[in-house]
């Protein structure tokens, strides 16, 4: 008699749970930062111009050289990358803690934060080989592993920093060998091609920049959004007199909606389409930021999660767009729209710092608002005119 396996069994994705698993490993370890940053405040003196700094050049650092990682994990091996990356941040995010001079932290985070640029090509592009179909879903995982990783990191390493204090940042170092050991070896088992028939792929090698551009600057807008945010949040309530820990479960409620709406977001794109995912939530996004902004009490956390559904939603179908767009060189049309696009995060963390010493972080914060509708206009002009383009080619 032929045993039959568990149809539980039979569904379960090994291999997009896998890629999730090396993203959820990575933000782990690399969002401490927005917990490190009011302790740096309050023990050493930093201002809020000096850690929108750091958080600018860290941020640029880890954006602006996607592309280099984008193409090297193109032509060399993404799963070495992924896994030689987890060490890295690792290593960089644990001796944050022992770093008292302004000017080589500002170097540490920098280099911490290239070890995110080396895995976000990779990982989105092994997010892409990991499944045959439902490519929405596949990369919804991804994200949702990486907003998971964003959301536990804080939450527990609040306690551990509340206890120990900054250098109890050194517990990163191990923590990020450890994971790496224990991913390497499930890596193996995803085909380093993408399932998508080769003369298509070969046809649309060089992509489409008139496509990929409006998709990046939405994408910008969204980071710039939800970037400064996260940044600030947990100085946010803590400047209001509430304890770290709170302020830490603040911030990680945002990012487990995120997760959430990653895995909503993943499957309206596999049925609706990516452009009314796309639009739809980032309308939604701008109405449930003026919504915490205006609010207080439990209605600012009920809006706070609705901002994370949002910018959770819009991320699988951004970048299974850019990945489309690029079918060629998936890496590298993933390093554009993840690391290209997500600069505006550093910029808007820089702009609202220097806004909040001004006046104040609640009135810096508003200005947010309505960032997300500038993306759905460039996005709406720039599909209309590619449409024209199409329209004008097939005649």
């Amino acid at each position: 008699m032929t045993l039959k396996a568990h149809p539980v069994t039979q569904r379960l994705p090994v291999l997009p749970l896998t890629v999730a698993g090396t993203h959820f490993s990575l933000e782990f370890l690399a969002n401490i930062l927005p917990i490190v940053y009011p302790l740096l405040i309050s023990q050493r003196g930093f201002t809020y111009s000096q850690i929108g700094t750091i958080a600018l050049i860290g941020g640029l650092l880890g954006t602006i050289t996607q592309p280099l990682f984008g193409l090297l994990s193109d032509r060399w091996n993404a799963k070495k990358q992924v896994v030689l990356s987890i060490v890295w941040m690792g290593l960089g995010m644990g001796i944050v803690g022992f770093v008292s001079s302004y000017g080589w932290l500002i170097v540490v985070v920098g280099f911490a934060k290239l070890a995110s640029a080396a895995y976000h090509p990779a990982g989105a592009a092994l997010a892409n080989f990991a499944s045959n179909r439902m490519k929405g879903t596949s990369v919804s995982y991804f994200s949702v592993g990486g907003s998971a990783g964003s959301a536990l990191c804080p939450l527990l390493f609040g306690l551990v920093l509340g206890g120990w204090g900054l250098t109890g940042t050194v517990i990163l170092i191990p923590v990020g060998i450890l994971l790496a050991i224990l991913l390497w070896s499930p890596l193996g088992r995803i085909p380093l091609t993408s399932s998508q028939p080769s003369k298509k792929k070969e046809a649309n090698k060089n992509g489409s920049i008139w496509t990929l551009l409006p998709i990046v600057i939405l994408v910008g807008t969204r980071s710039w959004t939800s970037g400064t945010l996260t940044t600030y949040l947990p100085e946010f309530y803590a400047s209001q007199g509430t304890a770290l820990a709170l302020a830490g479960s603040a911030f990680s409620l945002v990012l487990i909606m995120t997760s959430v709406g990653n895995l909503i977001g993943g499957r309206l794109t596999d049925r609706i389409g990516q452009e009314r995912v796309i639009i739809g939530g980032m309308v939604l996004l701008s109405l449930f930021f003026w919504g915490f902004i205006e609010s207080n009490g439990p209605m600012q956390f009920v809006f706070l999660a609705l901002v994370g559904v949002s910018v959770g939603a819009t991320t699988p179908a951004s970048l299974v767009m850019a990945q489309e767009a690029w079918p060629g060189a998936i890496g590298l049309a993933s390093s554009l729209v993840m690391g290209v696009a997500w600069m505006p995060s550093s910029v808007g963390a820089w702009v609202v710092g220097n806004l909040a010493d001004r006046f104040s972080l609640p009135y810096a914060l508003s200005t947010l608002t309505f960032v997300p509708l500038l993306g759905v206009a460039v996005l709406l002009i720039g599909l209309f005119f590619e449409r024209q383009r199409s329209s004008q080619s097939a005649n």
